[in-house]
């Protein structure tokens, strides 16, 4: 599996490099903002929208997961009518995992998305 994300993966011409992992029979997934849906190519295996904090959406997105950082700015539930997905997640800003814990408990449509690297403690 390859995933494609870092900044805005959007931004560059996928195609050529996806093509390519494909033939090779790599399962290749993106993370993206969302603001740039049109430029994934469609044999793409499975994409996360992350959506970033005052970025306005045209019409409503499809994707197969939502991924959103629970930072004290963000809005999933904003997110949740903006994105249309078949999983969500919410995900702990900090090793403080409570608020998450909370809000997933109180929105049982999220699940909980943890980071490896913040229970491991690898910085």
């Amino acid at each position: 599996m390859v995933v494609l994300t870092g900044g805005e993966p959007t931004l560059q011409n996928l195609r050529p490099l996806i093509v390519y992992l494909k033939r090779d029979g790599w399962y290749v997934a993106i993370e993206t903002n969302g603001t740039n849906m049109k430029a994934i190519p469609t044999i793409i295996d499975w994409v996360t929208v992350s959506p970033k904090v005052g970025v306005k959406y045209e019409g409503v997105i499809y994707c197969d997961e939502v991924k959103v950082v629970l930072d004290g700015k963000a809005d999933p539930e904003r997110a949740r009518e903006s994105i249309r997905a078949k999983h969500y997640y919410i995900q702990p800003c900090s090793e403080n995992f409570e608020p998450a814990i909370r809000f997933v408990k109180e929105n049982p449509e999220w699940r909980l998305s943890i980071q490896t690297q913040k229970l491991i403690d690898i910085r």
